[in-house]
């Protein structure tokens, strides 16, 4: 059984360095102590990603099927969304046009979603993680320290994610996820976006790092049944968007179909052929919500 850590160096003008480490021992010769910290190494990589206690039950609507059968939101709800949505996307016309899509592709990308308020509200906190080292990997987040933590492990995934005592652009996102993401009246939304109604969320508010953070599709992160995403992407204002089309900058949501041969696998299996490429590739955009629907047999 082995492990492995990659550290890549960029800097201009300069070739890339790649630094790895490796950690492995003979399984056939496992003591007792190496088989149970093998053990508790496997439940800690799974445990947490797909628990269903993490879920948080939504305050739905009493009478579910006659909200099922409305095509449209209540006075009271769109009065709610409109102070964090752009009006646009709560209109009757575009609800049904989005729905249309995501019926036949299973994934919508909505640009523009925040209304002008709450996006002048965050780009100028963006901003301020954006100074100091002319290196974006370099530079330090003011309020790290305090407001984020690193998430783990780092053969899976690499990443910050706000605390509970967050402050500066991790309090503000986390303000955001409270108020809309986890409000019935989103879950009403996204009901009419996709015809279903959720009854249940989690979430969480993540900074990745050009050129540090990262996630990996395994195995262990499939869930056990149908599951929405809907993820909110921010950037800096002055992000070069165009440059992550490419792929070669990562950054980007992939969902790839589960190989049968490796679905006990920690780690993520590409397959070779064109034909089996990722089902869905959402690159980040400023401004921008996501929403795919994945199956039990979908790896992100």
């Amino acid at each position: 059984v082995s492990y492995h850590q990659v550290q890549e160096v960029f800097a201009d003008g300069k070739p890339r360095l790649s630094i790895s480490g490796w950690f492995h021992w003979d399984e056939s010769k496992a003591t007792s102590t190496d088989e149970a910290a093998a053990s508790r190494i496997h439940l800690q990589v799974g445990g947490g990603l797909t628990k269903e206690e993490d879920f948080e039950d939504l305050d739905v609507p009493a009478d579910e099927s006659s909200a099922e059968e409305s095509d449209s939101l209540t006075p009271s709800e769109k009065e709610f969304l409109c102070s964090f949505v752009n009006a646009e996307f709560l209109e009757k016309e575009n609800i049904q046009k989005i729905s249309a899509q995501f019926i036949e592709e299973s994934s919508v990308e909505l640009r523009d979603f925040l209304n002008e308020g709450k996006l002048a509200e965050l780009e100028p906190l963006l901003l301020e993680n954006e100074e100091g080292s002319p290196d974006p990997a370099l530079r330090p987040c003011p309020d790290a320290g305090d407001s984020w933590e690193e998430v783990g492990p780092p053969h899976l995934q690499h990443y910050l994610r706000a605390r509970g005592n967050a402050k500066g652009l991790s309090a503000s996102l986390e303000a955001l996820r409270r108020e809309l993401f986890a409000s019935p009246a989103f879950a009403r939304l996204l009901s009419l976006y996709t015809t279903m109604l959720p009854c249940a969320h989690r979430g969480q508010s993540r900074w990745f790092r050009r050129g540090l953070d990262y996630t990996v599709a395994h195995a262990d992160a499939m869930a056990p049944e149908h599951r929405l995403d809907a993820t909110l992407c921010v950037l800096p204002k002055g992000t070069d968007e165009a440059a992550f089309d490419t792929g070669d900058f990562g950054a980007f949501d992939c969902y790839v179909a589960a190989d049968d041969s490796t679905s006990g696998a920690a780690a993520a299996v590409f397959r070779e052929d064109d034909d089996d490429g990722p089902l869905v590739s959402v690159s980040p955009r400023h401004n921008s919500l996501s929403l795919v629907l994945r199956d039990t047999e979908v790896r992100r």
